[in-house]
């Protein structure tokens, strides 16, 4: 069974904008996060 990631926790572990970081992967997939200047937050699920 998959553990619950803290999103917020995450966020704090980089401060770059526009730069997607992979914070877990599920399911053969890569689960990533994203800050954007005017957005507070993005996430994206992709393939491995």
């Amino acid at each position: 069974m998959n553990e619950k990631v803290n999103l917020a926790e995450k966020f704090t572990k980089f401060h770059e904008c526009w730069s997607p970081k992979i914070i877990d992967d599920l399911n053969d997939s890569y689960v990533k996060v994203a800050k954007f200047q005017f957005i507070t937050s993005y996430i994206s699920v992709t393939r491995r």
